[in-house]
């Protein structure tokens, strides 16, 4: 299986409060979701490809100065 990172709802909901206006990160998860980034499971929870995930963080990590 490929390596993927899990976040359930509770963990989306923090990573969307890191942009400027959570309605904004709310639509940044669905768009990422349109965009085949991420993809949400039976499980309740958001999956990343971990190669994904890590360019996704880079981007953040660019557009809004985060560690």
């Amino acid at each position: 299986k490929k390596l993927e990172i899990k976040y359930s709802p509770s963990e989306i909901g923090r990573i969307a409060g890191l942009l400027p206006r959570t309605v904004d990160g709310v639509t940044a998860i669905d768009k990422l979701n349109l965009a085949g980034i991420l993809t949400y499971e039976d499980d309740g929870c958001v999956h990343f490809s971990s190669i994904k995930a890590s360019s996704f963080y880079q981007y953040l990590r660019k557009l809004y100065d985060l560690i």
